[in-house]
């Protein structure tokens, strides 16, 4: 039985393991929770430092990774099943199912308030859920499965439209830096600049490739994830094949943002996926969640591959599970990071430096009351 069913037999309920692998200083350990809660659905995931956030159906839960086991706790709702997460120190950014934009004022930590609303969808047609949200300060952009780019700003009791560039092939990754938002529209990167008055700048940005590398005319960005803080564009790309294996090289690439139009190569590493899902950036890690059909199976596999970033991209390190759909996951300072399975419940790992292959060396399971 694997590790979601044992804690899924047992109600809601915690399965700890204690993973690790040999490296060049002994044995290096990790730390692996799953939180089995059947009857959630966790779609997305947030932080702001350690202060985790996640969407649960239509509620808003603060995730306490301080106790053992984790707690969770319902700190708002939004009255439409959550579809994507934003936060910050001053805010709480929410995206429904459809297509609407929710944002709360954080007096503290745990505390939100004054829920402010906005519709992003014409008042005509089916509903489109938010897939993204990127956030500058008082400023959101809101990627809508669909239809389009939104541009929004939280002016006091009110939440206004800044703009939006209907895109209806736009996919659903978006990166704010510096006020400015990075887009994959219509096949390449664009780096869309609301700051001045008027309609929104919109300008094409090339990438720079490292011209000892190869493989540039296969390539082609799948995911990517913007980090402000290290000024970098991280994306992942290739030609997946027949049970996860790809035809043609997949890798995921580090670009420096000192040039916001020429992003410039500086780092590479080989990854494998099959269906992409998920690319976020912590301060020393990248995580990207995909998952794999493999022969004989009906069933996907889901894989959470964690890259270093010192020196740019090196040891990838792959982590594999069951079936279980996997929400929009959120790294911590520490290197931990938070999965959100859409199944009931959710993850939290820790990566470790040295090793390639986490094995399971220990298991132990106790019951998580409600």
């Amino acid at each position: 039985m694997g590790s979601m069913a044992i804690a899924a037999a047992m109600g809601w309920g915690v399965l700890s393991q204690v993973v690790g692998g040999p490296s060049t200083t002994g044995t290096v350990f990790i730390h692996q929770t799953v939180v089995a809660m059947p009857g959630t659905h966790f779609a997305a995931a947030a932080t702001d430092g350690a202060d985790v956030f996640m969407g649960s159906g239509q509620s808003i839960v603060v995730l306490d990774l301080e106790v053992d086991p984790p707690a969770v706790r319902p700190i708002g709702s939004i009255g439409a099943d959550i579809t994507a997460l934003a936060v910050d120190r001053d805010r709480l950014w929410a995206g429904d199912a459809h297509g609407r934009l929710h944002a709360f004022d954080r007096p503290a930590p745990d505390t939100l308030v004054r829920e402010r609303r906005i519709d992003l969808l014409p008042s005509e047609g089916s509903p489109h859920p938010v897939t993204r949200i990127a956030i500058d300060g008082a400023r959101a952009f809101v990627a809508v499965a669909s239809t389009g780019l939104s541009i929004v700003d939280s002016v006091g009791d009110d939440l206004s439209l800044r703009a939006s560039i209907g895109q209806w092939n736009m996919e659903p990754q978006l990166g704010a830096i510096d006020g400015t938002v990075y887009a994959w529209m219509e096949g390449r990167f664009s780096l869309v600049d609301p700051r001045e008055p008027g309609p929104p700048i919109r300008r094409d940005a090339v990438l720079a490739f490292d011209p000892d590398e190869v493989h540039h005319n296969f390539w082609a960005p799948k995911l990517f994830t913007v980090d402000p803080v290290n000024r970098q564009l991280v994306a992942v790309g290739g030609v997946a094949g027949w049970a996860g294996r790809p035809k043609s090289p997949c890798f995921a690439i580090a670009f420096g943002l000192a040039e916001p139009l020429t992003p410039k190569e500086i780092g590479r590493s080989y990854c494998h996926y099959n269906d992409e899902h998920h690319l976020v950036a912590g301060t020393e890690w990248v995580y990207l969640v995909s998952s794999s059909y493999w022969p004989g199976g009906s069933n996907p596999t889901m894989a959470l591959t964690a890259f270093e970033r010192h020196g740019g991209l090196q040891r990838p390190q792959e982590w594999w599970r069951g079936s279980e759909g996997v929400g929009i996951p959120a790294p911590l300072p520490d290197g931990r990071v938070v999965v959100p399975l859409t199944q009931g419940g959710f993850m939290v790992l820790t990566p470790y430096v040295g090793g390639r292959v986490w094995l399971p060396l220990a298991v132990s399971s106790e019951r998580v009351s409600s």
